[in-house]
């Protein structure tokens, strides 16, 4: 039984409008117990499903790439339309810089070289720059190379010295070809120098600096002359 609210009668409690007056009853729905399961079957299925990630992104074929963890999985490129170079340039530069360096910090070694004649200097002090021929007596090829040395010599100017290196072989073989060639010729019977030089070969040509550092070096002796006095950066 429920009492209707305008005339204050009593009326079965189903009874939506009140007989003796027509009062409509607008009586709320009763709130659902908060254990009760929610309404909405897709919510319901929503909170009974597991979390799902999406799955990791797959890199290129041939591209490289970093995934920053969790929070970003777009991948981030490590070589542009140019390819590795703009990583790898540097440092080849570097290491091509480092290998000059060491190259131009090698002083040639005249202390191992003997003088034919105590009064004899060695030509290339004070010479912006300097070529050092080394030949050997045994050798066919440094045989060969006597025209190119005196092509060589023939560049001789206030910028450019000549000195000449006789080694490597018997005394008396080493003594009479620097007696051959003539001035500014040393002797190196031993090979030290060739040795200290890290040389495995003859003819060898060296290109020293004012400093007296060695700068450069060329093996053998390029026929016709002209080529060779350009492997030795000279102007035929």
């Amino acid at each position: 039984m429920k009492k209707c609210p305008d005339c204050t009668r009593e009326v079965a409690a189903p009874v939506a409008v009140c007989p003796f007056c027509g009062h409509r009853f607008f009586d709320a729905q009763p709130a659902p117990p908060e254990d009760a399961a929610p309404a909405d079957p897709l919510a319901a299925t929503q909170l009974s499903q597991p979390a799902i990630r999406p799955p990791p992104v797959a890199p290129r074929p041939g591209s490289h790439m970093v995934v920053m963890g969790e929070a970003s999985r777009q991948p981030i490129p490590l070589t542009g339309k140019w390819g590795p170079w703009p990583w790898l340039l540097p440092l080849i530069t570097v290491g091509a810089v480092v290998a000059i360096a060491l190259l131009r910090a090698q002083p040639f070694p005249t202390e191992l070289l003997e003088a034919p004649a105590a009064t004899d200097l060695w030509p290339c002090d004070g010479a912006p720059r300097c070529v050092v021929a080394y030949l050997a007596p045994w050798d066919d090829a440094s045989q060969g190379s006597l025209a190119a040395l005196e092509a060589v010599r023939g560049q001789q100017s206030d910028a450019l010295s000549v000195a000449v290196i006789v080694g490597a072989g018997e005394r008396s073989r080493v003594e009479q070809m620097a007696d051959a060639i003539g001035p500014d010729t040393f002797l190196d019977v031993e090979g030290a120098v060739l040795a200290r030089l890290s040389a495995d070969t003859v003819p060898m040509w060296f290109i020293v600096d004012g400093d007296g550092n060695v700068v450069e070096k060329v093996e053998g002796t390029y026929l016709p002359v002209e080529r060779h006095l350009g492997a030795l950066g000279l102007r035929p």
